[in-house]
C-alpha cells in the first residue's frame, strides 16, 4: 500500500473519533497493547483484505467518485495556465450543473453530449455524468465554451426552460380559466 493510502486510511481512523468518543479510542489502544489482540485483530485485517478482493462489488466507489473529482480540479488547473477565461467558464457551467441549475436530468445531459460532438456518457445517474461531461466540454474550443455559458445565463435570467414550460402551462391555464369566467 502506498503511504498516501496509508495516511488515508488512518485519517478515515481518526474520522471515527467524533462517532465513538476518545474513550473507545484509549479503550482500543489498551487492547492493541495486548499480544492476543495484535494476532486477532492482524487476522481482521488480512480476512478482510482478501474478502474485498474476491467480492464481485467493487469497493471504494466514493473514493473512485473523488479521485475523479480531483482529476477534473486538475485538469482544470491546467486549463486555468492555458487559458482562463475558457477555464472560468468551465467552472461555472460546473456549478450551474452542481446546482441542477444548467441540464436538470441525465437525459439532458446525454443529450447535450451528443449535440455538441462530445463522448457518449455511460453514467447511470445524473451526478455521475457530470464529470464524463466536463472532462468532454474541456475539448471544446474556447468561444464555444463560453457561448455555452451565456446561453445557460439567459435560460437561468427567463427561469430556465422546464419552469419556464411550467409557467407558461399554469399561465396559460390561468388565461383560458379568466376568458371562460367573461
Amino acid at each position: 500500500m502506498s503511504e498516501s493510502r496509508n495516511n488515508s486510511l488512518l485519517i478515515d481512523l481518526a474520522r471515527l473519533l467524533a462517532k465513538h468518543g476518545p474513550e473507545a479510542f484509549e479503550a482500543l489502544a489498551q487492547r492493541v497493547r495486548d499480544g492476543q489482540f495484535q494476532s486477532e485483530l492482524l487476522a481482521l485485517l488480512e480476512t478482510s483484505a482478501q474478502a474485498g478482493r474476491q467480492t464481485k462489488r467493487p469497493l471504494g466507489r466514493k473514493a473512485e467518485s473523488q479521485r475523479e473529482s480531483a482529476g477534473l480540479t486538475e485538469l482544470l488547473k491546467q486549463c486555468q495556465a492555458e487559458d482562463p477565461t475558457k477555464s472560468d467558464a468551465l467552472r461555472q457551467i460546473h456549478e450551474r450543473l452542481i446546482a441542477k441549475r444548467l441540464l436538470p436530468s441525465l437525459r439532458h445531459i446525454r443529450d447535450f453530449a451528443q449535440d455538441n460532438g462530445l463522448p457518449r456518457i455511460a453514467a447511470t445517474s445524473r451526478e455521475k455524468a457530470i464529470i464524463p461531461l466536463m472532462r468532454g466540454m474541456l475539448s471544446l474550443p474556447r468561444d464555444r465554451v463560453v457561448s455555452l455559458l451565456q446561453q445557460t445565463s439567459r435560460l437561468e435570467e427567463k427561469g430556465g426552460r422546464t419552469l419556464e414550460g411550467w409557467t407558461g402551462i399554469i399561465l396559460g391555464k390561468r388565461d383560458r380559466g379568466s376568458h371562460e369566467e367573461r
